[in-house]
């Protein structure tokens, strides 16, 4: 049966481990917006978790999200969840790559904070954007 997969990630350990615990909050976000905007009142019964704490996104060389990558060549999953793009990457090159490989892959992708569109060019032109100003802002 495939799933949803839910992606955390955080830069440091400390951020992993803070009193804030950041990545709790980012599972909890991601697991609301499956049972609610996705309206699966199951959904969040059937997430694979995958956190990286403390990893940069400068690329996507990390464990869990490696296994991640893993679990949709496996057709395990069928829709990955995220809080924002930075959590994936912060770099133009790598999160293109990944978007062509999902679609080749029939997975979609639902960054929470950045609504974005896919299937229409502007929608690619506003994501490739946003994507820039990530990597911008990472070096």
């Amino acid at each position: 049966m495939s799933r949803y997969a839910i992606y955390l990630r955080v830069s440091t350990e400390e951020q992993a481990r803070g009193e804030n615990k950041s990545l709790d909050n980012q599972l909890h976000r991601c697991k609301n917006y499956i049972t609610s905007v996705l309206d699966d009142p199951h959904g969040s019964d059937r997430v694979l978790i995958f956190r990286d704490g403390g990893f940069s996104g400068k690329n996507l060389d990390r464990p869990a999200f490696q296994e991640m990558l893993q679990a949709a060549r496996d057709a395990k999953i069928h829709t990955i969840v995220f809080t924002e793009l930075s959590r994936v990457s912060r770099s133009v090159l790598d999160f293109l790559q990944l978007t062509q490989t999902l679609s080749d892959l029939n997975i979609q992708f639902v960054s929470l904070r950045e609504r974005f569109d896919t299937t229409s060019p502007q929608g690619r032109l506003l994501l490739t954007l946003t994507m820039a100003l990530n990597q911008f802002e990472r070096e």
